[in-house]
């Protein structure tokens, strides 16, 4: 099976990201719904502890941290749909017969973007909520792994423009 093009490996994983993008959006909106109402949660017998409802399970939580749990946890699963959205139109870009387009560096440039978008809500909501040592903590460990993706997908996106040019150049020539 071939790497690019029509009816290979890109094409099958342009549709498994795309599926994992639409789950996890219909998540998104399920939660969110059960937000708005009221559904997801209810105090435990002895008042102390918030229940938040899962498809799977039960997860207990102190009452002055929940608001700020559920929000975080909605932005975690809208952005992974995001993300794996942008994924998807990544390999659909490459599954095409022309691997070098401009559609895929513009693709590429806004996966770049977002990989950032972890590190910057995590330093801002850290500057917000000021700690000792949360800039090590917090910041870099965890969402080291989404900056260096970032680095190197502006160096791939660099990579692809090169292409493009070269198959321009290639074009030109008799």
């Amino acid at each position: 099976m071939k790497m690019f093009g029509n009816k290979s490996i890109a094409s099958i994983l342009y549709r498994v990201f795309l599926t994992m993008s639409i789950l996890l959006m219909l998540v998104t909106i399920y939660r969110v719904t059960n937000m708005l109402v009221g559904e997801d949660l209810q105090y435990s017998e002895d008042g102390k502890y918030i229940v938040q409802k899962f498809s799977d399970g039960l997860v207990y939580t102190e009452p002055d941290n929940y608001n700020e749990l559920r929000k975080r946890g909605l932005f975690n699963i809208g952005y992974l749909s995001l993300y794996l959205f942008i994924v998807s139109l990544i390999f659909k870009s490459v599954s095409a017969e022309s691997v070098f387009s401009r559609k895929v560096i513009t693709i590429l440039r806004i996966f770049a973007i977002v990989n950032f978008v972890p590190f910057l809500y995590a330093l801002i909501y850290n500057i917000t909520t000021w700690r000792e040592s949360w800039f090590f903590e917090d910041v870099l460990y965890s969402n080291l792994a989404f900056v260096l993706a970032g680095l190197s997908t502006l160096i791939i996106t660099a990579v692809f423009k090169k292409g493009l040019k070269v198959q321009r150049e290639n074009d030109l020539t008799i």
